[in-house]
């Protein structure tokens, strides 16, 4: 068991989160993989499906609610970040940041996390009209 433990990086994440389950460590962990995928260290190439790697793992994990809610918004915060650090990007971006958008407030809505969310999710319309939309349906 330690040989696959030492082997298998994720179910490395998934045993030791289950022995000592801190969600603030694990989600800061997450957030700078999510954040290599905007912006690496090696190369600066845009590589989303690392980011959207790190939200699908760290759901398998089984965190609350609302710290995944938190990752997939910092998700979209970054995507933000990202178009205005170089300006328009092509669809599959925008289509890729919208979506988790508005998972992230329907998952938001549904676990009545408004109060503690409400304000970072309402600075991402900054972002365009599709997300400003999206937002508005909340209230």
């Amino acid at each position: 068991m330690s040989k696959h433990y030492k082997k298998f990086k994720p179910g490395k994440e998934n045993f030791d989160f289950y022995l000592n389950p801190d969600e603030t460590d694990i989600l800061n962990r997450y957030k700078e993989r999510v954040q290599e995928g905007f912006y690496p260290k090696r190369g600066d190439q845009l590589k989303l499906s690392i980011s959207r790697k790190a939200i699908s793992d760290f759901k398998k994990l089984g965190t609350s609610a609302g710290v995944l809610a938190d990752l997939m918004l910092f998700y979209v915060e970054c995507g933000v970040e990202f178009t205005n650090d170089f300006g328009d990007i092509n669809e599959s971006f925008y289509i890729s940041i919208e979506t988790t958008f508005a998972k992230t407030l329907k998952s938001i809505s549904k676990e009545d996390l408004l109060p503690k969310f409400g304000e970072r999710a309402g600075g991402a319309t900054n972002y365009g009209s599709c997300l400003d939309i999206l937002v508005t349906s909340l209230a």
